[in-house]
């Protein structure tokens, strides 16, 4: 027996429906209400313009490092988290630019390899012993 797709629509906004059998339709998702201060922490770093996507992961790691301790997070209006998104960011850049140069670093190191060098110490040779002879 199929669900009609009036029925779920019926339910998902009224709530319920006569003609409807709860057991047919699909479980809602429950979502839990936003922790307030999360709320509250989205809400100013979307004043200064720092996308969600870039919030959330290093909102994640701050509360594992504070131990769940909010008043460190919020102090001076959630100056650590802007700095720590911003060292992320940089941290990025900084990983670019390494992997970049260390590309440039592999050209230049086949560049040597390809010419001869002179070794930087002498060579010390073995004394010779002249006269002898193993038989």
């Amino acid at each position: 027996m199929e669900v009609s797709e009036a029925c779920i629509s019926q339910v998902r906004y009224i709530g319920s429906s006569n003609n409807c059998k709860p057991s047919l339709l699909p479980r809602a998702r429950r979502v839990m209400a936003p922790n307030p201060r999360v709320k509250a922490a989205f809400m100013a770093m979307r004043d200064i313009r720092i996308s969600e996507d870039k919030l959330k992961p290093v909102l994640k790691k701050l509360l594992k490092v504070y131990d769940k301790k909010w008043e460190l997070i919020e102090e001076e209006n959630y100056r650590v988290l802007a700095d720590a998104i911003l060292d992320e960011e940089n941290d990025k850049v900084e990983v670019q630019k390494r992997k970049s140069t260390a590309d440039e670093d592999d050209l230049e190191e086949v560049a040597l390899v390809r010419e001869v060098e002179r070794p930087l110490k002498r060579q010390v040779q073995k004394p010779r012993i002249s006269g002898l002879s193993f038989s």
